[in-house]
């Protein structure tokens, strides 16, 4: 007759793909609550996280002053000087 058939196993959690994420640390990820990579949209090296917070700081500081200050107040905890 016919061969038996293999029962499916489950499978296995696999281990992380992408450890050259800013976020990732060997036991939580620290943008999200699981460590779950697969499909994650947080990934970024954190070569590429840098070049992005320079590009922001480098926006914020185009403008007004005004709004400069409250972006430091609301964000990064800065006086009324508007120093960042």
């Amino acid at each position: 007759m016919g061969r038996a058939s293999k029962s499916i196993k489950s499978a296995k959690p696999t281990k992380p793909d992408k450890t050259d994420c800013f976020a990732y640390q060997p036991t939580k990820c620290v943008a999200l609550t699981k460590n779950n990579c697969n499909g994650c949209t947080f990934y970024k090296t954190a070569s590429a996280l840098k070049a992005d917070r320079e590009k922001a700081m480098t926006r914020i500081i185009t403008l007004d002053i005004e709004i400069q200050d409250k972006i430091a107040r609301d964000y990064f905890g800065g006086g009324k000087d508007g120093s960042l």
